[in-house]
Formats: structure tokens, C-alpha cells, sequence
């Protein structure tokens, strides 16, 4: 199933380097990651599984992509390097520690539980950037 995400995330890079980026909107991406989590989480049977770890593997690239080229185009030149790499820094962490987070949960009740409540937090993470777009708009502005 990881290989899955592997392609999907292999598939949807080459399509932003063909210019897919300029066709994706981070809201639609944001809701198909919740959805392909959901969907993940209800998988009953293992084909299920591997589609929706292709198209999270897709989803997940895209949004990646597109939140670090927004944010190097946006950042001030001297404060770059030193954002993106703090950035990275805690995108690699949050990722080891979720992982661990998710595990201990899944070995209590299940994979579905842990993968749902992640879901959740992503919707509630898009709920607030959602709603606090225009603070988010008019500090790059500046």
C-alpha cells in the first residue's frame, strides 16, 4: 500500500512539472486529502486500500508542492533559506512524531480510529486556514 502512495505521488509530480500547477486549487486538494483518509479509514478490502493509497499519494504531493512553491515565491529573499529550512525541520518531525502518535493509537483500536481522528484534524486545519483566509492574503501582501 505504500508503494500505491509512492505512484500516486510519483504520477501527480510529474504532472505539476508539466504544468499542472497552475490548474490545482489548494481548497479542492485540501477536501480530496480528507476524503482519500476517510476512504482509507472504510477500506474493507485491500484493492480499496491500494486506490486510495494511490490518489492520498497523489493529493499529498500536490499539496506539498504547492504550499513550499506559495511559500518560496512569497518569502522575503534574505529570510528564505532560514524559513524553508525551519519549515522542513518541523515538517519532518510532526511527521515522525504523528507516526508514532498513530501507531500507539492503532495498537489499541484499530487502524480505522487513528486514521479517522487524523482526518478530522485535517478538516479542522482546513476549516481554520478556510476561514481565515483574508488575515492569511493580506499578510503576504505586506
Amino acid at each position: 500500500m505504500l508503494a500505491a502512495a509512492g505512484i500516486g505521488a510519483t504520477i501527480a509530480a510529474l504532472w505539476l512539472a508539466h504544468g499542472g500547477a497552475a490548474r490545482t486549487a489548494p481548497a479542492v486538494i485540501l477536501r480530496a486529502f480528507c476524503g482519500f483518509v476517510v476512504g482509507l479509514a472504510s477500506a474493507r478490502g485491500l484493492l480499496v486500500g491500494v486506490v486510495a493509497m494511490l490518489a492520498l499519494g497523489a493529493s499529498w504531493e500536490i499539496c506539498r508542492t504547492g504550499s513550499f512553491a506559495l511559500a518560496q515565491t512569497s518569502i522575503q529573499d534574505a529570510l528564505r533559506g532560514r524559513v524553508m529550512s525551519t519549515w522542513f525541520l518541523i515538517l519532518r518531525g510532526a511527521g515522525a512524531l504523528g507516526v508514532v502518535a498513530t501507531g500507539a493509537a492503532a495498537d489499541g483500536w484499530g487502524l480505522r480510529t487513528p486514521l479517522l481522528a487524523g482526518a478530522a484534524l485535517a478538516a479542522l486545519a482546513w476549516g481554520a486556514i478556510y476561514f481565515g483566509r483574508a488575515r492569511i492574503v493580506a499578510a503576504f501582501a505586506k
